[in-house]
């Protein structure tokens, strides 16, 4: 029989104010442990996804693509490189080794795509289209870049006045915190257009849907009635005036 043993046997008050000692702390510590849901966990990647209406797969390759992977150049660190080129867009997904300052490469990253020499309909969708912010846009993939807080906007008010609300009052105040990325505002109701486009025609002038999607979105939509009713007419080579694919 150890001294231990001999004690706790002989002394059983201490030996029961030990053990409460060690139960309290441990229920204090399981207490007070911090937590989180998501770990703060930064991935060695980013990614770099740019919109060039109406063009091809392989030209957006050639003057998209293929010069943004070059903004990499001489990075220390770097992995791996992957790209997606379809008709108007590229995804290029960066890879490093773990342990690499992301924050660095970002911005150097960023510093190197404001330099490139892209297409003026690929510079200048920003200034057409103002909610697609940057492009090319950035996207670092990181963990933190998940939404942290949402909230919910009602009233005794129209739908469209509720969401003019939000998007010109609530969002910018939230902008302009220091550590905020973005801000969405998703829900409420306004004017819809439907296109129901003439797939025949679509195919005799060789016009895909995101030709389509693109052309419409560059364009401003009004009506007097109820009912809406779009006729689409692009400037592209091909197409008779006055003629419709809508």
């Amino acid at each position: 029989m150890t001294w231990i043993t001999k004690i706790a046997l002989k002394k059983l008050w201490l030996t029961t104010l030990v053990a409460a000692i060690i139960a309290g702390a441990s229920v204090w510590a399981m207490l007070t442990l911090n937590t989180e849901l998501i770990p703060d966990i930064e991935l060695p990647m980013t990614t770099v996804i740019t919109f060039y209406p109406g063009a091809q797969p392989d030209e957006v390759v050639e003057k998209v693509t293929i010069p943004i992977e070059g903004t990499i150049e001489g990075i220390s660190g770097f992995k791996h490189v992957s790209s997606t080129s379809s008709e108007g867009s590229s995804v290029v997904f960066f890879q490093f080794e773990f342990g690499t300052d992301m924050d660095k490469v970002n911005s150097i990253i960023a510093a190197n795509l404001a330099r490139l020499d892209l297409p003026a309909e690929v510079r200048s969708l920003p200034d057409i289209m103002p909610e697609l912010g940057d492009n090319p846009k950035l996207w670092p993939i990181n963990m933190d870049l998940l939404p942290v807080v949402t909230l919910s906007l009602n009233g005794d008010i129209p739908d469209e006045e509720l969401m003019q609300t939000a998007l010109t009052q609530v969002v910018p105040e939230f902008e302009e915190i220091d550590g905020v990325l973005s801000v969405s505002v998703e829900g409420g109701s306004g004017d819809k257009v439907l296109v129901n486009p003439n797939l025949d025609k679509m195919v005799d002038y060789n016009i895909s849907i995101a030709q389509l999607a693109t052309v419409l979105s560059m364009q401003s939509y009004g009506s007097q009635k109820s009912d809406w009713k779009v006729i689409c007419r692009p400037d592209r080579p091909g197409l008779p005036g006055g003629s419709s694919f809508c």
